[in-house]
Parts: C-alpha cells; structure tokens; sequence
C-alpha cells in the first residue's frame, strides 16, 4: 500500500515539468515568433537594429553638415529633411581652356541636373585641366565623395529667390558673401556654344549676356544634394 502511494505523489511531481513546452531556439535568418521584440538594446530602434533614422528637418538658409561636407541649405522638399547646399567658399576659374562645341560631339547638358553635367564633364579625357571650373568643385569630393557639383541654371534660380537670406547665412559662417554687382558673374555648368559657356549675374537675377567667353574666369561654388 505505501509503494502504491509513493509511486501516484512521484506522477504527481513529475506532471506539471513534463507538461512544460522548452520554447524552440531561433535559427540565423529567421524571423522570432510573434510576441518577441526587435532589439531590446535600443528601444527607439524598431527595425532590429542599426542606427534610428534622422528626422532632423532644415529651412533655406541653415547652416548643414553631411559628414565631411558643410555648407548652406539653399532649396528643400516638402518633407524638409532632404535638398540642396552650396559650399561655403567660392574661387575663380575658367569654364575651359578649350574652344570645343560638346553639344556637337554628342553632349548635352541639363539646365536643371547639374550633377548630370558633372558627370557628363568628368567623362572626358583630361577634364581636371580643360575643364577649371569644374575640376575646383570637384576639389570638395574627398575620400572618395561624388556629390559636389558645379551649378546648373536651377541652381541660381533658387538661390537668387533667397539671395538676401543665403548671403546672411554665408556672412554668420565667416564665409564671403555672393557677389552681385553689375560685371560679376559665377559660371554655371550649361554649354552654350564653341566659345561660350551660360554665366548667371545675381545684379541681374538672370543668365548673363556678356562675357561669356569660355576662358574668362568667373566666380565659382560647388553645390550638392542632401
């Protein structure tokens, strides 16, 4: 009788553990059952890992930083997380030491895609030399950086529409400011003809219609995306 009653309390132990279901282990690549969390180490990061996504938003005029580049926001989206900057220096430079017509060769360039006619440029043999005024912007493209570019006509309209606000901006950096007086002129990088290339006058708000000599130099500043 007592071995009857040790063996149905023993059962009675065993029961409750036997049960119990061990929860299976998760195989690499697989996705954690329902319930489970993505990364517990950061509880702001809900893709399961990696670094949270910025949501810092900017207006004309900011002063930005994208890694190495720094700069003044001078066009955003809707979103104003994402746009165009323009360095915070400019120089002097010829648009080319050439009197070619690309456009005849095959070439085309965008009044609205300047990293377009950079690219286009930097195709050529020998750009670094024929080419100043874009090899001085892609001076800004260290470490291996394709983004600063030589502006397009877009470009300048969107900064003349808030030429008082950049320039402010520019002066708060330390930075010289735009130039706009009656004979300045900064190269944009649209081919107009064999000897000529489309200049931008900020006196006038519009492309300049003299010198426009391929070889003259002009002010020039590098633009690019963020």
């Amino acid at each position: 009788m007592k071995k009857i009653l040790l063996l149905i309390i023993s059962a009675l132990l065993i029961l409750p553990y036997s049960s119990c279901t061990k929860p299976s282990p998760v195989e690499p690549g697989e996705e954690p059952e329902e319930g489970g969390s993505g990364n517990q180490n950061n509880p702001e990061d809900t893709t399961g890992g990696g670094t949270p996504e910025d949501t810092t938003t900017y207006a004309i005029g900011d002063y930005i930083e994208v890694g190495l580049s720094k700069g003044i926001v001078y066009h955003i989206d809707t979103t104003g997380r994402h746009g165009l900057m323009m360095s915070l220096d400019q120089g002097k430079a010829a648009w080319s030491t050439d009197y070619e017509m690309l456009t005849s060769q095959g070439g085309e360039f965008s009044p609205s895609d300047g990293f377009y006619n950079m690219q286009y440029i930097k195709y050529l043999e020998n750009w670094q030399e024929r080419y100043p005024a874009f090899a001085w912007c892609d001076q800004k493209n260290v470490l291996g950086l394709n983004a600063w570019f030589l502006p397009s006509w877009n470009d300048f309209e969107y900064i003349y529409a808030s030429f008082d606000i950049i320039n402010e901006a520019l002066i708060a950096q330390g930075s010289e400011p735009l130039h706009a007086g009656p004979m300045d002129n900064y190269w944009t990088s649209m081919e107009m003809g064999v000897m000529d290339a489309y200049a931008f006058s900020f006196y006038y708000g519009e492309l300049s219609s003299y010198d426009t000599d391929k070889q003259m130099e002009h002010y020039v500043f590098a633009v690019r995306s963020f």
